[in-house]
């Protein structure tokens, strides 16, 4: 009995506590969290491979940014989290796409498949792949994957407009997300507030049914 007794009231308290907004609330976030961190997890998978970017920096010197890389699909979302799209690229870790980068572009990078490419000195989203590079006289000789840079620029503006448009629909998508998730939980929460009154009032309805009848009982017995 006694342990019939606390589970019934633990039952009691968790049906309370669903019936807080406070509960919903907290039960959202943790969602929104667990999905975020998900998300943040694939893209970190993704990004597999090492990758050196070269910059002239003048006067025979150059520069050398330390990141990774990896395949991304043609749209990315969500800021850099979600990738969708039929065709894959090989994209930086700041999402800069690696024009005409491909799996022929690859080198070893301390014994793992890795990408030496060029920055544009005057425009920094523009990013090629080094597929070949030789040492010659201690005179290093680099040869850049073949990529239109008139090309890629106009690519990257007219990306850079579809990234604006999908990310408002994403943005918009979300916005209806919420919404749904809010109205479930108003919904349920009055659902709840509805049973439990109903059940009060049956309750004391039966109570009343049962002192009439009790009462009815006494009065006509001798």
């Amino acid at each position: 009995m006694a342990v019939e007794g606390v589970l019934s009231g633990a039952g009691g308290l968790f049906l309370t506590w669903m019936t807080t907004g406070l509960f919903w609330m907290v039960l959202v976030v943790l969602m929104l969290i667990a999905t975020w961190g998900s998300l943040l997890i694939r893209k970190k998978r993704k990004l597999r491979y090492p990758t050196l970017v070269l910059s002239d920096l003048g006067n025979g010197k150059m520069g050398v940014e330390i990141t990774r890389s990896g395949w991304f699909k043609s749209h990315i979302t969500l800021f850099g989290l979600w990738d969708y799209g039929k065709e894959e690229y090989l994209r930086l870790k700041d999402g800069r796409k690696i024009q005409s980068g491909s799996s022929v572009d690859f080198h070893d990078i301390n014994g793992k498949r890795g990408l030496v490419c060029k920055r544009k000195s005057d425009d920094n989203l523009i990013v090629v792949p080094i597929d070949k590079m030789k040492v010659i006289n201690r005179d290093l000789l680099a040869r850049i994957a073949p990529a239109d840079f008139r090309e890629a620029s106009v690519d990257i503006i007219k990306q850079a407009e579809r990234e604006t448009r999908g990310r408002m629909e994403q943005i918009m998508q979300w916005i209806l997300f919420a919404g749904l998730i809010i109205f479930a939980m108003i919904s349920i929460i009055l659902i709840t507030q509805m049973v439990q009154r109903g059940q009060a009032e049956a309750k004391d309805l039966i109570l009343k049914a049962g002192k009439c009848g009790i009462n009815y009982i006494q009065g006509s017995s001798p």
